[in-house]
């Protein structure tokens, strides 16, 4: 019997080994344990500008949330607003000169004159070919679009279109005359210079500026333009450019500053580097744009 029972121990051992390592087996990936609520991956994202659609511009989160969305008219594009195209505007008749602010500050016995004032020429005659009094103290030739040439001054005065050759003899100072006058509109948002005396209005690059404006995006909420000077020689009228005269700048030249905002319905007096005056001023509803016209004109010795 001993012999016997010796016979069965290499099966007994090999149950033993069997049953010890169906113990030690790792558990099958359906039995492992399902991940609890709380650690679930949460979204992840870069934090930048983006184009959350194709017209529209906002800030993306790191939890892939938006923010500072700004709507793009043109369209959107990497991460930016495509710049809107803008159409010249027709150019509107420039602003006569009204009797009131020809009039210099005293009569003078300086020579002729010869200035144009400059005008768009007009599609009918809206004057006659004559030599007329340009206002009381001046005298010209008159042509059929308006424009005067030859002009001079009248000491004596001007008036039923004569001017009084017999006057007498007076004592010569500064007469302010209307030098040059014009219109013209931003062709960007951003800072644009003038520099009067080479006829360089609202331009990028200008070497010796008289004044810089600035012009904000609508979406800044500003509602007017930034006027800044290299010099104390910026001022600013509460009244329409329209209206405003040379001589209404002289008498508030005390409150010249280098820094001011220009709002519709106003005129900024500027005076020059070369000692002449400049008025700039227009009107809008809201927020200026582009296409927002600035008014101007020059007066000088």
């Amino acid at each position: 019997m001993k012999k016997r029972f010796v016979r069965f121990i290499p099966l007994i051992l090999l149950i033993i080994a069997a049953l010890i390592l169906s113990g030690c087996a790792k558990p099958s990936g359906d039995e492992q344990p399902a991940a609890s609520d709380g650690q679930q991956e949460q979204p992840l994202c870069t934090e930048r500008t983006i184009c959350k659609d194709p017209i529209t511009r906002a800030l993306r989160n790191a939890d892939c949330s938006f923010e500072q969305e700004t709507p793009c008219p043109a369209g959107c594009e990497n991460g930016e607003c495509k710049p809107e195209q803008t159409s010249t505007p027709p150019q509107a008749e420039p602003i006569p000169p009204a009797a009131a602010e020809e009039k210099p500050d005293v009569p003078s016995a300086k020579p002729a004159l010869n200035i144009t004032k400059k005008t768009p020429t007009p599609t009918s005659q809206l004057c006659e070919n004559k030599w007329t009094c340009l206002d009381s103290q001046r005298y010209g030739y008159q042509s059929s679009n308006c424009e005067f040439s030859q002009v001079k001054s009248c000491p004596g005065g001007c008036s039923d279109g004569i001017c009084d050759p017999n006057a007498p003899p007076q004592e010569t100072k500064i007469v302010w005359v209307l030098k040059k006058q014009g219109q013209k509109n931003f062709d960007n948002i951003g800072d644009r210079y003038i520099d009067f005396s080479t006829d360089e209005i609202l331009e990028k690059d200008v070497f010796d500026q008289d004044v810089k404006i600035r012009l904000f995006a609508q979406g800044s909420m500003y509602n007017f333009f930034k006027v800044d000077s290299p010099r104390t020689n910026t001022w600013v009228l509460p009244k329409p450019v329209q209206d405003a005269t040379y001589d209404d700048c002289l008498a508030q030249i005390s409150q010249a500053t280098n820094i001011l905002e220009l709002r519709t319905g106003q005129t900024v007096c500027i005076k020059t580097n070369e000692g002449d005056y400049a008025l700039v001023g227009g009107s809008w509803t809201g927020f200026p744009s582009e296409k927002t016209i600035l008014f101007w004109r020059l007066y000088g010795k």
